[in-house]
């Protein structure tokens, strides 16, 4: 994603110039990843979905997170 993110509200992001659009639309389950410039964030996101699916613990916090 290239746009700037001005502000994020529990529903909805706000992206300079454009119309406000719902966070689930931009990805499922309902969070966000931001990660150090160094690394591609779809990339992280990604890493952290496959860890999320792959969660069998319910000590693991990853296990607070519905789907």
């Amino acid at each position: 994603m290239s746009d700037m993110l001005l502000n994020i509200s529990p529903e909805y992001l706000y992206f300079h110039g454009k119309e406000p659009k719902k966070v689930s639309d931009i990805h499922q389950p309902y969070f966000l990843v931001f990660c150090p410039k160094n690394r591609d964030a779809d990339t992280a996101r990604k890493d952290l979905i496959k860890k999320w699916e792959d969660n069998k613990s319910e000590e693991n916090t990853l296990s607070k997170i519905e789907k």
